[in-house]
Parts: structure tokens; sequence; C-alpha cells
């Protein structure tokens, strides 16, 4: 949210926003987004689970639409909208673009995806703290569209657990879902790049100034920089009440989330605090 609201103000000619297709009830903001994306996107295809970055990811992910459909939906919808705005440079900001990280160049060859990568305990408990229904249960996340599980993608490890390993186990499990996506399509593109959520708001890092520089250079055009300290420093969203900090975990849940994140969370420098790893000791994991 904070990317899509300032980086039209980092960046010349660039307009940027946030979850532009989002449906926020009956508002003026709803009707905006009718007028850019027509009534039939916003509403009735919605509905029927026809339209959306997030359903249609999903489907293409789950093998219920094949490659050509779903870029033709999404390349559909999003021109209308594309085609409204007079700057140069349209970002984004949207999670549920993960989903099409290992395939953005196929549906526009010159685009670029920055991922944004957070500790995945703070990630855990955030959910929980805005979100305190999500994955509580083994099954029944969403209505129209419901949430991805291990058994609808094949994935043999987790697919036996799911019951057992807890909502904590099941955000885990997420993260490590939608960064593994994410990582790959880096590990395959020089157009999708990596940014930790910490370093973005940290100016000491360089990487805010690296954030900004990846979306704003292109093969046709570097659109230039007009004010990196509008970016800011606002406090990173981590609660300090320690119902929802992970050093109040049980050590069962901390090796869930081990097992789980691990490998990944610890390429990017998170789970190496001495007090992680007493943890994943505690009780009878020593």
């Amino acid at each position: 949210m904070f990317l899509g609201k300032y980086l039209s103000r980092a960046i010349e000619d660039c307009y940027s926003e946030h979850e532009p297709d989002l449906f926020a009830g009956l508002s003026r903001l709803t009707l905006r987004r009718i007028r850019h994306f027509g009534f039939r996107h916003m509403v009735i295809d919605r509905c029927l689970g026809r339209s959306g970055i997030r359903v249609l990811g999903q489907k293409l992910m789950l093998g219920k639409m094949t490659d050509q459909e779903c870029f033709a939906r999404i390349r559909k919808a999003r021109n209308r909208y594309y085609n409204q705005i007079s700057e140069g440079l349209i970002v984004e900001s949207y999670y549920a673009w993960w989903l099409f990280a290992r395939h953005i160049n196929r549906i526009w060859p010159e685009a670029k995806m920055a991922g944004i990568i957070r500790d995945p305990r703070t990630w855990i408990d955030s959910w929980k703290r805005h979100s305190p229904k999500r994955r509580k249960g083994a099954s029944g996340d969403g209505i129209l569209q419901p949430l991805l599980e291990p058994d609808s993608l094949n994935d043999r490890q987790w697919s036996p657990l799911w019951s057992d390993i807890g909502q904590t186990g099941r955000l885990a499990w997420d993260w490590s879902m939608v960064y593994r996506e994410l990582q790959e399509a880096q590990n395959d593109s020089s157009q999708v790049r990596i940014f930790r959520f910490e370093d973005v708001f940290d100016a000491e890092s360089g990487n805010r100034e690296s954030l900004i520089r990846f979306i704003s250079s292109h093969a046709e055009r570097h659109y230039r920089i007009l004010d990196l300290e509008i970016m800011g420093s606002p406090p990173v969203n981590e609660s300090a009440n320690t119902e929802y900090s992970w050093r109040a975990w049980p050590a069962a849940e901390a090796r869930i989330v081990d097992r789980i994140c691990g490998p990944l969370m610890r390429l990017y420098g998170y789970g190496t605090e001495p007090e992680w790893r007493e943890l994943l000791a505690g009780e009878s994991g020593r």
C-alpha cells in the first residue's frame, strides 16, 4: 500500500496504485474502479469467479485454465485500465501478481516485477493480527475462490500433515509457496528481483534506492527519480504485543515454521538470531 501511494511521487512520469481493481465496498473508490475496468469485470465476472489477478492466477496454477486464455483475459482487463492512464510508467502494487512471477514476460515482454520479501515470522503474525481466521481451519478459506492448499498442488510432503500443522504452519506454507515462486522467477529472469521489506525502509541499506532504480529503469527509457526521501522511513509494521511475537511462540510452532521456511528465510538473513536457535531447541527439541 505504501509503495502504491508514494512511487508516483518518487519517479517522474509514473502512475502507481495499490490493488487497482479490488472491490472496496459501496464507495466512491469502487465506482471509480468500475469506470476503469467496467461493470462486468468488477461485479459480474468477479461474482462468478472469472476475473481478478488472484482468481486467474490460481486457475492457471491449478491447470483449470490454459496459458493463452489466462493471459488474454489479463491483457484485456489491464489494457482497458492502462489506456486511461497518461503517465509512461505504470506500477501496480498488488500482492496477487506473485502468481504470475514466472509468466510476467509472456504477458508483457518488457514488464518487471519487484517482490518484497518479509521475515516469515512477522509475516505470519501480521496475518494473525489482521485476519485472525485466515488458515484457522484446515480448509474452507475463501468462498468464490478458496485459497491454494498442498493437496490441490500435489504437495506430497505437506498434504498429509495439513490438518496437524495448525494455523501457524499453514501460514508458513503460504509464505513458502509465494516466495519460492518469486525466487525461481528471479533465478530465471533479470526482470524479476526480490527486495527485503525491512531494507526498503532502511535508508542506510541502499536497498530503497536499488528498488526505485530497478522499477524506473527500462530498456527503452530510464525514468528520472525525483525524490528518494519521499519514501521516508515509516515504522516497520511489527506489533510490540508479545501475543504476536515469535519470541512467545511454543517451540513446536517455531520448529514447524523453520522446517517449512528455513532454507529460504535464511537465504535472506532471517532466522539467524541466537534466540531463534534456542527456541528451536527448546522443550523436547533438544
